[in-house]
């Protein structure tokens, strides 16, 4: 069972009763739902793009417009599991997520801006 209070509202969640995409809502049933594992497809529809030298180590960037102008997110992935994130700068942080909903968070809270599907 996946606990409540890693989610917020709009998060995004598997509903596996038609194995479709939900966003969280605060009274939601998570008996029918699961998490979404970080995938490739997943990250395209959210907006990240291949860099250049993706296939050296399977680097991804999302560019978007942030108050201070045109940012980029950048995360490392390896066995479909994102292991680092840089923002606006080539110094990877070290991070161990498995989970779309996961990386929702973590990139709200580090950009203030929503990952949503694009």
């Amino acid at each position: 069972m996946i606990n409540k209070k890693e989610f917020r509202i709009g998060n995004l969640l598997n509903f596996e009763v038609n194995n479709e995409i939900c966003e969280f809502e605060e009274n939601i049933n998570l008996q029918f739902h699961s998490p979404i594992l970080v995938s490739l497809e997943m990250l395209k529809e959210l907006g990240f793009k291949k860099r250049s030298d993706f296939s050296k180590s399977g680097n991804m960037q999302k560019s978007f417009v942030s108050e201070s102008g045109t940012s980029i997110f950048k995360i490392r992935i390896v066995n479909s599991e994102i292991v680092s994130f840089c923002y606006n700068s080539d110094n990877e942080q070290k991070v161990n997520v498995k989970y779309i909903h996961r990386l929702q968070n973590l990139f709200f809270e580090i950009t203030n801006a929503e990952l949503e599907l694009i």
